[in-house]
């Protein structure tokens, strides 16, 4: 399968990273790039165990057809990715699609990389579930975590795994959350002020948590040739075309433009309030500047946040 750009750069560049975090406009080709990543792993390390799990996929809910072919695609694209000559089975191989749903509800769906005839690597698929976290793996892949609920003691609960050991990797992909008091907001949030430029290849930046993220927008995407279509005719149109024909603008906005919500049910903007704790960074109370927020005034001690309305 041919890659486009940006997919090639998280494949290449992102060899290096531990935990990285791909902030993707939606329908960006992620379950293409979590494939390979998960395969690559499973080939490099023999025998090791790696977790997908994604939010996306129903959990404690009737399955559909369509996400069940969701999973055996991903079957299907590691078999393709693995070569050749390399045994890559699944439990669910030539089962009807409500059989694969009964496996993945109960945790159980699995895909298998032969090393020998002893020796396998498993990818193990399941819903993203917090109660389930402290089982997971070294190596995990992350899908859809701005809307894990409970994100922030599900991060806390894999993340000690994966520090455990240098092998072991943690990529997360999402767009921006819904509401800036999910967690996945204070983890990728870029500096205030940030511009990114159009690249087909995406952006990285250091988040305001300092984790990497690779951030491909609506128009990086486009500029790596992944396109819109018009609802009606079906022709090919520009992000610009396809935003204005959105009914609702600021989830395009959200979903395609990766903007990070500006309002939620925090009092007060995260962003707003890491801007306030850098620039109060060695003031003492007799010398306290003040921040103009749209909503008010932020006070700027070096220990301490005041809002006035």
């Amino acid at each position: 399968m041919k890659l486009l750009a940006f997919q090639k750069e998280v494949l290449t560049r992102g060899r290096k990273y531990g935990i990285l975090a791909l902030l993707y406009r939606r329908q960006a080709g992620k379950t293409t790039i979590f494939s390979r990543v998960g395969t690559r792993w499973m080939l490099e390390f023999p025998g090791c165990l790696v977790t997908y799990a994604s939010c996306s996929l129903s959990a404690g809910s009737e399955m559909t057809e369509r996400e069940a072919q969701t999973l055996t695609g991903i079957v299907d694209a590691m078999r393709r990715d693995a070569g050749d000559g390399v045994k890559v089975t699944s439990n669910a191989d030539g089962l009807a699609w409500y059989d694969v749903a009964e496996l993945f509800q109960k945790s159980r769906f699995e895909v298998s990389l032969f090393h020998s005839a002893t020796v396998a690597s498993r990818t193990k698929i399941i819903a993203a579930n917090y109660a389930t976290a402290r089982s997971y793996s070294g190596f995990v892949l992350l899908d859809e975590i701005g809307f894990i609920r409970d994100f922030k003691l599900f991060y806390e609960a894999v993340e000690p795994i994966f520090s455990s050991n240098p092998d072991f990797r943690l990529w997360m992909a999402t767009t921006p959350p819904e509401d800036d008091t999910h967690y996945s907001y204070e983890l990728l949030a870029p500096e205030p002020g940030a511009i990114f430029n159009v690249n087909p290849r995406g952006n990285w930046y250091e988040s305001n948590a300092g984790l990497p993220v690779h951030r491909v927008s609506a128009d990086d995407a486009a500029a790596a040739g992944w396109m819109f279509y018009h609802p009606k005719t079906r022709e090919k149109i520009t992000p610009e075309q396809h935003r204005l024909l959105a009914f609702d603008r600021e989830a395009w906005d959200r979903n395609y433009g990766l903007a990070f919500p500006t309002g939620g049910t925090g009092a007060v903007q995260l962003l707003w309030l890491h801007a306030a704790l850098e620039k109060g960074k060695g003031l003492n109370q007799r010398q306290v500047p003040f921040l103009h927020a749209p909503h008010g005034i932020v006070q700027l001690p070096q220990c301490l946040v005041e809002v006035h309305f």
